[in-house]
C-alpha cells in the first residue's frame, strides 16, 4: 500500500453535472437505508429483501452487481490521498454503527479518521471517475458515523477507476411477460442484462446513457440473445467472473444455423455404420450366397430374386433400422 505521508488532495467532484450528482447522492442514500434496515431494524426485513439486492455488501461489490462493464477492475492511476465526499460514497456499517461509539470518544475518532498523514489505519476508497462514485472498501464502518458526525469529506487513499464513456453505452428496454426487462449494450456489441435497473437506471441515464424501447431491429434475436445468456449462467453460476456476451457471435450462430449446405453420405467423414448393421449385412450376404449355390435358380429367376431381395432389404433398413452413428460431441459455447 502506498504511503499515507502527503498532503491530501480534494477528490474532484465539482464536475459533475448537478442531474449526475443528485443520482449519485441518491443511490449512496438508497444503500445506506437497505443497510439500515437489515441491520438495525429487523421487523423491516421484508422490505429489504424487496429491492432484490442482498443487503450489507461492502461498496466494491455492490457496484460490481448493480452496474454492467465494470471491466478488468485495473486502477486508472496510482493511489492517492484525498478528500472523499461523504455524499458520493458507499459504506457499510457491517462491524459497528455510529451509536455504538462512546459520546467522550467521538471527537478524537473524528481527528484520527480525518488526519492524511502517519495516520496507523487509512481509509481505501474506490473512485469511479467518470460516474462521481465512490466506493469504501477499507474503513467502511467509519463513512456513517462521519456523517452522523456532519462531517461532508474525509481522508482516504484513493484509487482512481475508469468507466465506459455515455456515448459507448445503450439501454434497452424490452416488454417482458413479468415487467419490463433491462439490457445495457456497450459498442453495440458486447451486451449484459441489468440484473437490479432500480438502482443502476437513474445513475445511468444521469450519466447520459441512451435508451431503446424494444428490441433493436439490427440486433440478433432477442430470443437467441437470451439463450446465449440463460447458457453462459448454467455454465457458470459466478456471473461476476464472466465476459458479457457479444452480439456479433450470437448473430454468427444464427446466421451459421439457417445455411443449408448440400452434402453425399461421402462428405460425413464422421458418420459409420453400427456394429450390428454391419453384422446382419454381412449375415444377409452369407445367407443369401448359401441359398444361391443351395437353389441352382436359372439366370432369369436370379435377376429377379436379387432385385427383390435388394428392395426388400433396403426398404427395411430405412424404414425401421438406424444403420448411422456419429460421435457424441460435448457442447460447449461454439455448438450453441
Amino acid at each position: 500500500m502506498q504511503s499515507t505521508d502527503q498532503i491530501p488532495e480534494m477528490a474532484v467532484d465539482e464536475g459533475l453535472s448537478p442531474k449526475l450528482r443528485h443520482a449519485v447522492a441518491s443511490l449512496v442514500r438508497a444503500k445506506a437505508h437497505v443497510d439500515w434496515l437489515a441491520h438495525d431494524a429487523n421487523l423491516d426485513l421484508g422490505l429489504v429483501t424487496q429491492n432484490g439486492l442482498s443487503p450489507g455488501e461492502d461498496g466494491t461489490s455492490f457496484f460490481r452487481e448493480v452496474f454492467p462493464f465494470y471491466g478488468r477492475w485495473i486502477p486508472s492511476e496510482s493511489d492517492v490521498v484525498r478528500k472523499i465526499p461523504l455524499e458520493l460514497t458507499v459504506g457499510n456499517s457491517w462491524r459497528w454503527r455510529p451509536r455504538h461509539v462512546d459520546p467522550v470518544e467521538r471527537s478524537t475518532l473524528i481527528e484520527d479518521f480525518q488526519q492524511g498523514e502517519d495516520f496507523h489505519d487509512p481509509a481505501k476508497v474506490f473512485w469511479i471517475v467518470p460516474l462521481g462514485l465512490f466506493l469504501a472498501h477499507e474503513g467502511k464502518n467509519r463513512v456513517a458515523f462521519l456523517r452522523s458526525e456532519g462531517e461532508t469529506y474525509y481522508t482516504a487513499l484513493t484509487s482512481s477507476y475508469d468507466y465506459p464513456a455515455a456515448d459507448r453505452l445503450l439501454l434497452v428496454r424490452v416488454e417482458g411477460s413479468h415487467g419490463d426487462e433491462w439490457w445495457a449494450v456497450l459498442d453495440r456489441d458486447e451486451i449484459e442484462p441489468l440484473r437490479h435497473p432500480e438502482w443502476a437506471l437513474p445513475v445511468l441515464d444521469a450519466y447520459g446513457v441512451r435508451t431503446a424501447n424494444g428490441w433493436p431491429a439490427d440486433f440478433p434475436s432477442y430470443i437467441a440473445t437470451r439463450e446465449a445468456v440463460a447458457y453462459r449462467s448454467r455454465k457458470c453460476t459466478q456471473h461476476l467472473n464472466l465476459p458479457p456476451i457479444s452480439l456479433n457471435d450470437v448473430r454468427a450462430k444464427e446466421k451459421k444455423k439457417v445455411e443449408i449446405v448440400s452434402a453425399s453420405f461421402m462428405d460425413l467423414q464422421e458418420v459409420r455404420l453400427k456394429r450390428r448393421v454391419k453384422q446382419s449385412l454381412i449375415a444377409l450376404v452369407a445367407a443369401t450366397m448359401a441359398a444361391l449355390l443351395f437353389m441352382d435358380p436359372k439366370p432369369h429367376e436370379l435377376s429377379i430374386l436379387s432385385a427383390g431381395l435388394g428392395a426388400v432389404v433396403l426398404l427395411s433398413i430405412l424404414l425401421f433400422v438406424e444403420v448411422l452413428v456419429l460421435p457424441r460431441h460435448r457442447i460447449g459455447p461454439d455448438s450453441q
